[in-house]
């Protein structure tokens, strides 16, 4: 991705699994210059899909563009809300945006792209994907 990229969360409170971790707090705008972009995934098990969604503001909190997508098949929660910053992250460097923040409510997620993770998992190799874009 050309320019700067980070990633952050915005839950400020501990949780107990990751069904519960993702907790709200008023959103804030990006320093001057840069861009914010806030992504989630949500999870329709009946239909056996997940959506990915983002949504990218200026540092006046001005709508940039927006996206929803679907991905077919169930996946657990870390894994999707992982696709949707990996979604985001493709869609934000096909548009040529740089200087953008990312931020996501899932708390798991911010912890596995700030810290080395140990294992073969799925997840883990998603975040490998995240982190060599970051």
């Amino acid at each position: 991705m050309g320019g700067m990229a980070s990633c952050s969360n915005y839950a400020k409170s501990s949780y107990t699994n990751s069904a519960t971790e993702q907790q709200q707090t008023q959103w804030h705008k990006p320093n001057f210059g840069w861009f914010k972009c806030n992504v989630d995934a949500g999870f329709h098990n009946v239909e056996g899909k997940t959506s990915l969604g983002l949504c990218v503001r200026d540092h006046d909190g001005r709508f940039v563009v927006a996206g929803t997508s679907w991905m077919y098949g169930n996946c657990c929660i870390i894994e999707g809300e992982a696709m949707a910053l990996i979604n985001a992250m493709r869609e934000v460097e096909r548009i040529g945006l740089s200087n953008v923040i990312f931020e996501t409510d899932s708390i798991s997620m911010v912890d596995a792209i700030h810290h080395r993770l140990n294992d073969i998992s799925e997840f883990s190799s998603l975040i490998v994907m995240i982190k060599n874009v970051l």
